[in-house]
């Protein structure tokens, strides 16, 4: 099982003002004589102050003038940032172990689900490029894809065909020295953390110039 890690985004789209101090409140309930986290309690100290600091500006809302406002957006920025600092030394100590971890009152990071196997690439179109021999290949971009492959052979394909294979991170590619007036099949696949490779739909054109 490899490491987990807490989340330390606290900014307003992901809490209210009301449930941040809510959670600060128990991020300081937990780490406040939790021995796995002794050496933090100067920094428990602290962060409870910032925490008490901004929830009297929210108190004082219901009736807050322009000035109360941008003082509390200031406080609740320093409380941000200050939990920030807490939330890394927390990581840092715990090694990732995902106990630990939970015990600081933190909540734990969503580890990202498998992307399984890619789509095969649509709307594979190639054109000619500006100088001779040259030919532009271009698609649409596949979700989850940090890699693409072409590969190109003579027309038509058959199971004998040797393919010549080349890799970008864009969604098109310049091919050069491609055989003028001779039939080229293209082909297009995104590749993923799914070993499978799904190529698209072959694709002849001529390299006319």
């Amino acid at each position: 099982m490899g490491k987990s890690y807490i989340s330390i985004n606290f900014s307003s789209n992901n809490y209210s003002d009301k449930a941040l101090n809510v959670k600060i409140n128990t991020i300081v309930e937990s780490l406040t004589g939790n021995e796995t986290y002794a050496t933090l309690a100067a920094d428990v100290v602290t962060l409870k102050a910032k925490n008490d600091v901004f929830g009297g500006f929210l108190s004082r809302m219901a009736n807050g003038t322009k000035m109360l406002t941008a003082e509390k957006n200031v406080a609740r920025k320093d409380l941000e940032d200050f939990t920030h600092v807490v939330g890394n030394r927390v990581q840092d100590i715990s090694g990732g172990n995902e106990v630990l971890l939970l015990s600081s009152g933190f909540d734990l990071r969503r580890k990202p689900a498998p992307v399984g196997m890619l789509d095969m690439p649509a709307n594979v179109t190639v054109t000619p490029g500006k100088q001779s021999g040259t030919m532009i290949v271009s698609w649409d971009v596949v979700d989850n894809a940090y890699n693409y492959v072409v590969r190109t052979t003579k027309a038509p394909v058959t199971e004998s065909s040797i393919w010549t294979e080349m890799h970008t991170s864009k969604h098109s590619l310049l091919l050069t020295s491609l055989p003028l007036g001779e039939p080229i099949a293209f082909q297009v696949a995104g590749l993923g953390t799914d070993p499978r490779i799904v190529w698209s739909a072959v694709v002849v054109a001529y390299c006319m110039f």
